[in-house]
């Protein structure tokens, strides 16, 4: 029959869409200065709170807001601590305001990195020592100072250097000239974290010659002059070579012994001439120097010795002598030949013009040769 009823009015409100989403995977990383979170709220793009504390319960360290609406999600906080526990926790909201809130997470942050290094490590070696130079650019460090004769093994030298220093200079002494040595620094710096550096070889050079010839006189007789130099604290030996001109010092009178003071007697020179010398020194190493060309003149000779005769006995000769108004001193010299006047040698030392000497101890029946 389709007869219709109606109803009165009714009024319904449909509810709010449920959160659908959630924070998945929240987890991160730490350097020793912040921290990287990482999360996701699958396909719902969403904006986050980060909230930063020193315990779970209390997250008031620190709050970080990240407005960019997102659904993979990647944070990064910084100014942590390093070595120290923080504990984080993610508040996100959709695009209608809706928050969802993580669970907390705790993490540790590393211990801050070594970010320096042993710089321009060079070193200049003399014949005993070398010094070691480096750096560690800003940072201050001290530092231990290997030394070897190998580059695997630097058990020569130890030197602790303990004063703090972003640039070190360490003289090693006591060093062998002509030796390859091999250095290696160790820097430590204020919390005692070590930093090695490549091993450096340097080689000492030779022992460089340290004396001088020096002190050098010449003191002339008419027929002989006495040369008298020293080489300071040097043991040395010499050659002399004398000569009539500068570019002739053809003689040469050598001096065999080693020592530290020189002086010998030039003979057989003439009267009243210029002479040129040069002396040249030699070490226990043989290593020379030589001085300059010097010269001395021989006075002129105003007395002679005259008057030289003998008389003797079965085995003492009486020598006597004059030398005209010239009070002079002098050596008697006896010898087997003419050549080898060895056998006896007497000094006179007393100044006359007039001279007797009694040469004793010789042989009956022998022929003696005899210079004054």
């Amino acid at each position: 029959r389709n007869r219709p009823v109606v109803s009165p009015v009714i009024s319904v409100k449909t509810l709010e869409e449920p959160i659908r989403w959630q924070i998945n995977n929240l987890g991160g990383t730490t350097s020793w200065d912040r921290a990287t979170i990482a999360y996701d709220t699958g396909t719902e793009p969403t904006r986050a709170v980060i909230r930063v504390g020193l315990n779970p319960d209390t997250l008031d360290f620190k709050m970080v807001e990240f407005p960019a609406l997102s659904a993979p999600h990647s944070h990064v906080i910084t100014g942590l601590s390093e070595l120290t526990n923080y504990s984080f926790q993610v508040t996100a909201f959709d695009r209608r305001n809706r928050p969802v809130v993580s669970p907390v997470i705790q993490l540790r942050t590393l211990e801050e990195p070594i970010n320096w290094q042993i710089n321009n490590l060079a070193g200049t070696a003399e014949w005993n020592r070398a010094q070691i130079t480096w750096n560690t650019g800003s940072e201050q460090t001290r530092a231990v100072l290997r030394v070897g004769l190998t580059a695997a093994d630097l058990s020569f030298r130890e030197i602790a250097i303990d004063n703090f220093a972003a640039s070190h200079s360490q003289l090693v002494e006591g060093l062998t000239e002509l030796t390859t040595y091999f250095f290696q620094v160790t820097a430590y710096d204020r919390r005692n974290r070590p930093v090695t550096s490549p091993v450096l070889e340097l080689r000492t050079p030779v022992e460089p010659i340290l004396w001088n010839i020096q002190g050098i006189s010449a003191n002339p007789s008419f027929n002989v002059a006495t040369i008298a130099w020293n080489t300071g604290t040097e043991a040395t030996r010499a050659v002399i070579n004398i000569g009539l001109s500068a570019g002739d010092l053809s003689r040469e009178v050598g001096v065999s012994t080693l020592a530290q003071s020189h002086s010998i007697d030039v003979n057989a020179i003439q009267p009243n001439t210029q002479y040129f010398y040069r002396i040249t020194a030699f070490d226990a190493r043989n290593r020379q120097r030589q001085s300059s060309i010097l010269s001395f003149t021989t006075p002129q000779q105003t007395w002679t010795v005259a008057g030289l005769d003998a008389t003797t006995t079965a085995n003492t000769i009486k020598i006597i002598w004059q030398t005209q108004a010239a009070l002079t001193v002098g050596k008697v010299r006896v010898g087997l030949s003419a050549d080898n006047l060895t056998l006896v040698e007497s000094e006179v030392t007393e100044f006359r013009n007039s001279h007797l000497i009694d040469v004793v101890g010789l042989t009956p029946n022998t022929r003696y040769f005899i210079q004054v």
